[in-house]
């Protein structure tokens, strides 16, 4: 079902034709292992009878009698929805990293904690993500900060809805500039609001 190949295609034949080149190598070195006594993970991609291309999550266990190996069980699992889950992940960090506006993420708790600021924020507040991570923003304004913009980002929060607001915000240095922040919830797959995301 994994390789689309019937078992007449695939008895007899050695493992490598499933295997794409690039692979190929890892798994023969592992097959090895494996046959020396050493059970073996890995991660590999492999074509299927169509030609499509997909991710394995494949494990060797020798297979023992008398204190010697006889053979290798092959125990695989289609990987693919995973891995490209992981990779656009990973695509999307390095977006928001690379994103000229300053984001922060923050949890949807009373307290509003921090989890994740892009370096743009950093550049922008003078602030490292290892100072702010676990603390509110609220340390953003200062003696100047209009209460109502304050009045309207918690009105927005409570009511987990986005908003634009323009409002005097403090650097860590103690100098001031005026950010144009959008704020909007994030929800999960149940419509539950996890967090917030402010694009300043």
């Amino acid at each position: 079902e994994i390789t689309k190949f019937n078992l007449e295609q695939t008895r007899g034949s050695h493992f490598s034709k499933f295997i794409c080149a690039d692979f190929q190598s890892v798994a023969q070195t592992a097959f090895e292992q494996a046959l020396q006594g050493h059970s073996q993970h890995l991660e590999i991609q492999a074509q299927n009878a169509l030609g499509k291309c997909y991710w394995l999550d494949l494990t060797y266990l020798p297979i023992q009698q008398a204190q010697q190996v006889v053979g290798v069980f092959g125990i695989a699992h289609d990987i693919t929805e995973r891995h490209e889950t992981e990779e656009m992940l990973r695509l999307l960090k390095r977006s928001v990293d690379a994103n000229p506006h300053g984001i922060v993420l923050t949890k949807a708790t009373a307290d509003q904690a921090i989890e994740y600021v892009n370096p743009a924020f950093e550049s922008l507040t003078g602030y490292k993500k290892e100072e702010i991570t676990g603390k509110n923003c609220r340390f953003l304004q200062g003696p100047e900060t209009d209460p109502e913009a304050v009045y309207k980002i918690h009105n927005a929060l409570q009511e987990q809805q986005e908003i634009q607001v323009t409002l005097k915000n403090y650097r860590k240095d103690g100098s001031w500039f005026w950010n144009q922040l959008i704020l909007g919830p994030v929800f999960d797959d149940k419509n539950f609001c996890t967090h917030f995301i402010g694009i300043q």
